[in-house]
């Protein structure tokens, strides 16, 4: 059974000042969350965009998708930042559906950005139309990009490519209403669940569950179970990424099991 009040002194010990206010957050209340939007409202980009880790005068689809994870953890989903960020989205879709980063940036993008490359566009597919799919499900140009994905489906409920974009694909599909799909994703998801680490467990759950997958579905039931048993000594829940990322999994992990009955204290 984990245990929420140690988790939450994990966080408050070790979290630094946007993981504090994630923090206030989940319990809706946040004062500061003002300064914490401003902050990201300055780096956002006139085109909506922002920029990547890997080059500071790109204009990143991948690193635009981050941040509108970030709002979401912050709970925000409506207002200038997110539309601005969703128009820039919309401008990287493609005419087959799919999703690239510009071409320009073939010779400096990391691998799973890489324009032209399989294994990046369905991971960036799968992540822009998740995003996007949160307020515009029934708009008609996220079919063909969910025709896409379906496209490269395997009979084995998997994609070639990252391990990640198979539960960020199966809440876009989920949400579209691509449910066969979705459910045959969420089925191979389920015969691996037993490798993902806590970090893992609670992206997924929470991607799912914000696209309406049930929280009573058995993947989802599946890896709360487990994510329980992975909290350690101090409260924290361990990021495979290393120490460094132990503060946001450990409040992902609060925000996967919260309202679920998962807590002794």
């Amino acid at each position: 059974m984990a245990n929420r009040a140690s988790a939450i002194e994990f966080v408050r010990a070790n979290g630094n000042a946007v993981e504090q206010v994630r923090l206030q957050v989940l319990w809706g209340n946040c004062p500061a969350l003002d300064v914490v939007l401003k902050e990201i409202a300055d780096r956002q980009r006139q085109d909506g965009s922002f920029a990547p880790f890997w080059d500071a005068g790109a204009h990143s689809l991948d690193a635009t998708c981050y941040h509108l994870a970030v709002l979401e953890q912050l709970g925000v989903t409506e207002g200038q930042i997110v539309e601005r960020a969703r128009t820039f989205l919309w401008s990287r879709r493609q005419e087959d559906g799919s999703f690239q980063e510009d071409e320009t940036y073939s010779a400096i993008a990391p691998p799973w950005a890489k324009p032209g490359v399989l294994e990046a566009t369905l991971y960036l597919t799968s992540n822009a139309g998740f995003w996007l799919a949160t307020a515009a499900r029934d708009d008609e140009r996220l079919t063909a990009s969910a025709h896409f994905l379906v496209d490269h489906l395997g009979q084995d409920g998997r994609f070639p490519t990252y391990f990640h974009a198979h539960w960020l694909a199966a809440g876009f599909l989920f949400g579209v209403g691509e449910i066969e799909c979705a459910n045959a994703l969420l089925a191979g998801l389920e015969q691996r669940l037993a490798i993902l680490e806590a970090s893992q467990l609670a992206w997924m759950v929470n991607a799912l569950c914000l696209h309406g997958v049930s929280r009573d579905h058995t993947l989802v039931d599946a890896a709360v179970r487990r994510l329980m048993n992975l909290q350690q000594a101090d409260g924290r829940f361990a990021s495979e990424d290393g120490t460094w990322q132990d503060v946001h999994t450990t409040l992902e992990a609060l925000r996967a099991l919260q309202g679920i009955g998962a807590w002794d204290a």
